[in-house]
């Protein structure tokens, strides 16, 4: 469904960019964005829990903690972004500062592999954890809106054809719910996640840019207890955890209303 709409965007721009707002028309729609986004993350996987082991010529059951470790990786990764922008401080004569809101929505892909596995060891007739597994893989979709202040200069910033390039750095916060679904578990988290990020662009006809970010701090996809109360591994670790690691993602962006641009400043 995304890569549709992906396709009708596209398809749409020719019409937006003939378009002829009245003068009265809002500067959310001046400042309009459309972007595809081009995504990857890494990920820390860790898997614990308990297994039994009946040792021959023992009564007596031994219970071993197991531990899953990996770093895992996006693959075929996609989003898109629409939003504005509204000047809220003259910086000078083409720059402004304004307060920017973005909605995104991002797909990631987790690769399938193999994953070490550490347990106990097959030494006098012990039946031993195997030494590795296959990973299901996975994926997640992310929804959010990026809120952040940008310094903003050139075409773009003052809505002015006048300036042939733009630029902006900027940075902000993105409240966001992130889908997860790997090797069979799955659980949605709720997180706000800070950026910084800077574009530069061209008005040609419209305004094309390119947008790079970077999201840090960690992001825990997947925490997952899956203890079994009520039996004899009810004691031990069983649970699973994914956290996505600080990410940097670009976004091809185009301005559709910029053709309707004037010599108008941005205070007008």
């Amino acid at each position: 469904m995304s890569r549709r709409l992906t396709l009708f965007l596209f398809l749409l721009m020719p019409v937006l960019a003939h378009a002829q707002p009245s003068k009265g028309t809002p500067g959310f729609f001046k400042r309009l964005e459309l972007g595809y986004t081009f995504v990857g993350d890494k990920a820390n996987y860790q898997l614990k829990y308990p297994v039994e082991r009946i040792y021959p010529l023992q009564i007596d059951r031994v219970i071993y903690d197991t531990v899953i470790k990996s770093t895992i990786k996006s693959k075929g990764g996609f989003g898109l972004t629409i939003g504005s922008n509204a000047p809220i401080a003259k910086l000078s004569e083409a720059g402004v500062l304004a307060f920017s809101f973005n909605f995104m929505y991002n797909t990631l892909v987790w690769e399938a592999q193999q994953e070490a596995v550490s347990g106990p060891a097959t030494s006098g007739g012990r039946i031993a954890t195997p030494n590795e597994r296959e990973s299901e893989g996975g994926t997640t979709n992310q929804i959010g809106m990026q809120l952040g202040l940008d310094a903003k200069f050139g075409c773009d910033a003052i809505t002015d054809k006048g300036y042939r390039f733009c630029a902006s750095f900027g940075t902000g916060a993105t409240p966001m719910a992130a889908m997860t679904t790997y090797d069979g578990d799955d659980q949605t988290v709720l997180r706000v996640r800070p950026y910084v990020r800077g574009e530069v662009g061209i008005y040609a006809g419209m305004c094309f840019k390119v947008r790079a970010m970077y999201s840090f701090g960690r992001y825990p996809y997947l925490d997952v207890d899956k203890t079994e109360p009520g039996t004899s591994l009810a004691a031990f670790d069983n649970n699973v955890t994914l956290t996505g690691k600080s990410s940097f993602t670009v976004s091809l962006l185009i301005m559709p209303f910029a053709g309707t641009w004037s010599d108008d400043k941005w205070y007008r």
